[in-house]
């Protein structure tokens, strides 16, 4: 009987320091959240400016020749192999602070690449 009254008092405690630690690392979450939010943002508006600069590119439009515009476009997939990897990075990020659907935009428009 001792026994189980003990393993209540102690449980009661851990709930209640579970509790605590709660309401002190909630703001340090909320903030990093609003954080990671922000530069899942910056990442989405710097893929949107990517994709209009590679319409200008010279061999989007056709302006070069086979060798150059093969050269041009190992140099677009080590730029897209940056994005992705940010992206991914982004991902682990945005399901660590419980918005998995944040970064979907920005995995399209690198499908769309």
């Amino acid at each position: 009987m001792k026994q189980t009254s003990k393993c209540f008092t102690e449980w009661n405690g851990l709930k209640k320091l579970a509790k605590d630690v709660k309401k002190e690392i909630a703001p340090l979450c909320d903030a990093e959240s609003k954080r990671n939010m922000a530069v899942i943002t910056r990442h989405e508006e710097d893929l949107r400016q990517y994709i209009a600069a590679m319409k200008k590119r010279d061999f989007y439009r056709y302006d070069t020749g086979r060798d150059t515009a093969l050269s041009s476009l190992e140099n677009v997939n080590g730029e897209i192999k940056v994005f992705i990897d940010k992206t991914t990075e982004l991902r682990y990020n945005a399901e660590k602070f419980e918005h998995p659907t944040a970064i979907e935009a920005s995995e399209v428009k690198i499908k769309e690449i």
